[in-house]
């Protein structure tokens, strides 16, 4: 009898042990689902990984272990986990999490793809679709890769309505339709060139010239305004510049130095910067004056000092240059040569962007110095949301700084006057319509054109310093 009870217990305690067991895995997801509602992702990562390893293949569990995988930042782990639940899981975000996981581990062309093949998919939900929509559109932005853009005009659109583009793509893209509408006009395609600047109108139709870009719509005009009248061979006055390009820095942040390099991609994308800024000055002076640009790469490491503040003593990194010899070489043998100067170094993700000085070129650090004034302009390098139009715009707000130092003697230029709060300031020759470009070109129009472009060629006043005095100095330092 002992025996028979004792099998009988053991029987009963092991079928009571698998109930536990059965209960306690169901109960996994319940206390997972209330410590994730609870904000408690320490708990909720706990009780899904528990759920999930006692039953791997029940997708729920993988999906939401993924997810508080990628809440604790263990990308690495949660991407195996994605990648095997079907895109279309959770309407669609299962799809919007892998694009993600790709993109923080810095596999672009994977959640490219991703994002591609799902907003595709008929299965996946609205608010995910919208979701890879617009990484997609940053991703491309990103890229450069303006053709898919284009190809993707809809979709973007629909994200700009939405007010979740930021200005910079909006700019560009409104910059690229309007100089594929003049080609298409110049080639007799006036369908097509309608097409674009219908789309144009309707990305710019949401820019509020005052609080978004202080830009006004003006500025559009330059490219449509260059295509239509640019010949070649023609007679202008060059704007002459020297873009000097350095492959290394050393920003001193104020509590360490961070080391950075510029690539040979950061110095290509450029070549379109200038292309568009040769555009803005040559509308603004109602094609009198043509930028013409020479470039250097100077291999050369240069240290910074960086953080300060401006006049304004609003925040700025204010960056200047250590002098070293080849930059001296450079600026010394180029002195009369050009009218501005413009240093491109790989700043990255400091804030101060553009600075514009109008002063004396350094040949040799506290020995000789130029005797005649040049522009100075600093300049940061490209990061993935740079905007090709605003480095561009940046430009012109520069240089114009230089024009309001040439023609100090025919006006008495105020600076940075043209928005509304300054109206008590504004001149005869401006109405405060069109924003800032507008002012740049009723400027042109009033007092640089009437008083000749020659003077904003500062190089034609020659420096008097010679070799000897170079060589001399050399030696001094």
């Amino acid at each position: 009898m002992k025996i028979r009870h004792l099998s009988l217990l053991l029987l009963i305690f092991i079928i009571s042990a698998t109930s536990v067991q059965s209960q306690d895995k169901e109960n996994y997801y319940k206390k997972f689902y209330d410590a994730y509602y609870k904000g408690n992702h320490a708990d909720a990562l706990q009780y899904i990984e528990s759920a999930y390893r006692e039953n791997p293949d029940n997708q729920l569990y993988a999906y939401w272990y993924s997810n508080e995988l990628i809440e604790s930042k263990n990308f690495i782990a949660a991407l195996p986990l994605l990648q095997k639940i079907p895109p279309a899981f959770n309407d669609g975000w299962a799809a919007a999490n892998l694009g993600k996981v790709y993109e923080l581990l810095g596999k672009t062309a994977e959640a490219r793809a991703m994002y591609e093949s799902a907003i595709k998919n008929k299965a996946i939900g609205e608010d995910a679709r919208e979701t890879m929509q617009l990484r997609l559109i940053k991703i491309l932005y990103g890229q450069k890769d303006f053709p898919a853009l284009l190809k993707n005009h809809e979709m973007v659109i629909t994200s700009a309505k939405k007010g979740s583009i930021g200005r910079n793509l909006l700019l560009d893209l409104v910059l690229l339709y309007i100089m594929e509408a003049s080609s298409s006009y110049a080639d007799g395609k006036k369908a097509q060139g309608d097409s674009f600047s219908d789309k144009a109108a309707a990305l710019q139709a949401g820019f509020s010239p005052d609080t978004d870009l202080a830009l006004g719509p003006e500025w559009s005009n330059a490219f449509t305004y260059y295509k239509n009248n640019y010949k070649s061979g023609a007679q202008y006055t060059e704007y002459r510049m020297l873009v000097m390009y350095f492959t290394n820095t050393t920003i001193d942040n104020g509590t360490s130095t961070v080391p950075r390099t510029l690539s040979k991609t950061d110095i290509k994308q450029y070549d379109e910067v200038y292309e568009a800024y040769r555009r803005m000055l040559y509308y603004l002076s109602s094609g009198k004056v043509l930028l013409t640009i020479n470039k250097i790469v100077i291999d050369s490491h240069v240290e910074f000092i960086s953080a300060g503040k401006d006049t304004s003593d609003s925040p700025r990194n204010f960056y200047a240059p250590v002098t070293d010899a080849e930059l001296g070489k450079v600026t010394f043998e180029n002195r009369n040569k050009y009218d501005a100067f413009a240093y491109v170094f790989p700043l990255k993700d400091l804030k101060g962007t553009y600075y514009h000085s109008f002063k004396r070129l350094e040949f040799v650090p506290k020995r000789l110095s130029s005797d005649v004034k040049r522009s100075h302009i600093y300049m940061p390098d490209f990061t993935s949301d740079t905007s090709i139009i605003r480095m561009a715009y940046s430009l012109t707000h520069e240089i114009f700084h230089s024009c309001e130092d040439a023609y100090s003697g025919n006006y008495p230029f105020k600076l940075h006057i043209w928005g509304k709060d300054n109206k008590s300031d504004w001149p005869e020759w401006y109405n405060g319509t069109n924003g800032e470009f507008g002012y740049y070109k009723s400027a042109f129009d009033a007092i640089i054109l009437p008083a000749g472009t020659e003077l904003i060629r500062h190089g034609d006043t020659m420096d008097s310093r010679t070799e000897d005095d170079f060589i001399k100095a050399l030696d001094m330092n």
